[in-house]
């Protein structure tokens, strides 16, 4: 069988061209599907970084909830907030700062692993469609004889 046009390519490959555009159909969703995982993944983020602002505020109550009753406690004792009473405030606030840092180091740490698994699929997204664009190119080049 000649070219479908006189002159242009060789032989069509109907076959092949209809097997590339179902391929391409199937790369198509595909990218649909990293589309929707990006998403899923920057929502994600969102979600942890509203999580570590919460955990982050827990924190600093306890914090406050811990020196307030060590204040009362002291105070109730008849001792003043220096020496061993200030002493006592100042662990608990270095062990409030500690507990804090570490709520904001893994909240962060949470939120970049799902920026990274949002930026992986959005690569993917855009790998997938450039194969559906080069398998529907390939599908027509076929049916042209190329």
């Amino acid at each position: 069988m000649a070219s479908i046009i006189p002159g242009v390519g060789g032989t069509p490959n109907i076959g092949g061209a209809v097997s590339g555009l179902f391929s391409s159909i199937g790369d198509m969703q595909a990218a649909n599907e990293y589309s929707t995982e990006a998403t899923i993944e920057g929502q994600n983020a969102t979600i942890a970084t509203a999580s570590g602002k919460i955990q982050g505020q827990m924190t600093q109550r306890n914090i406050t909830l811990a020196t307030g009753t060590e204040e009362a406690t002291t105070a109730a004792g008849g001792f003043s907030n220096s020496g061993s009473g200030g002493d006592l405030m100042r662990a608990s606030l270095e062990q409030g700062a500690l507990a804090k840092s570490l709520v904001a180091n893994q909240s962060a740490i949470t939120v970049l692993g799902y920026q990274e698994k949002q930026a992986a699929a959005k690569a993917q997204e855009k790998a997938a469609n450039t194969k559906a664009i080069g398998g529907i190119i390939g599908s027509v080049a076929s049916l042209f004889g190329f």
